[in-house]
């Protein structure tokens, strides 16, 4: 499979569902493989994973500077939200054979889990807490910055 086979983009530039390899096998459980060097532009550096949010709960509401990263249910579900400041995108994960990969100034917001739910998340960057956005005012205002070059004379 060739990363043009397993990417479907997004209204989000630069965000990205990740088809991954999944093996149904009734007999012992079904198998999903992340070839992690082919399917992700990057090695990641860290993982993390969240267990069972309690109703309501919403996990991210940050963008990171640098940071990309790869979202997914390894069982049950959420929506994520997705704003690049100019544009916006909600999908729903709900299988450990997709996640999203997520670059870096987008927003996301990650919530309405399923009971039971599991989110990992593999990241580019190790931590690093001046790497995270955290008020959207300012997240807004950066893009904005970043999108208001000077004209050329």
């Amino acid at each position: 499979m060739t990363p043009s086979d397993h990417y479907l983009s997004t209204s989000v530039p630069g965000a990205h569902l990740v088809k991954l390899l999944q093996v149904p096998d009734l007999g012992r459980g079904d198998l999903c493989v992340a070839d992690l060097a082919h399917a992700l532009p990057f090695v990641p550096r860290r993982c993390f994973w969240v267990s069972s949010p309690p109703p309501g709960s919403v996990r991210g509401d940050h963008a990171h500077r640098i940071c990309s990263q790869f979202i997914f249910c390894a069982s049950g579900s959420c929506l994520v939200e997705l704003d690049d400041g100019s544009r916006k995108a909600e999908l729903r994960l709900e299988s450990p054979g997709a996640g999203l990969l997520v670059p870096p100034m987008v927003w996301v917001k990650i919530y309405q889990h399923a009971p039971g739910t599991v989110q990992m998340v593999f990241a580019s960057h190790d931590y690093d807490s001046d790497d995270y956005i955290r008020d959207y005012e300012h997240f807004i205002h950066l893009h904005n910055e970043s999108t208001n070059t000077p004209s050329q004379l």
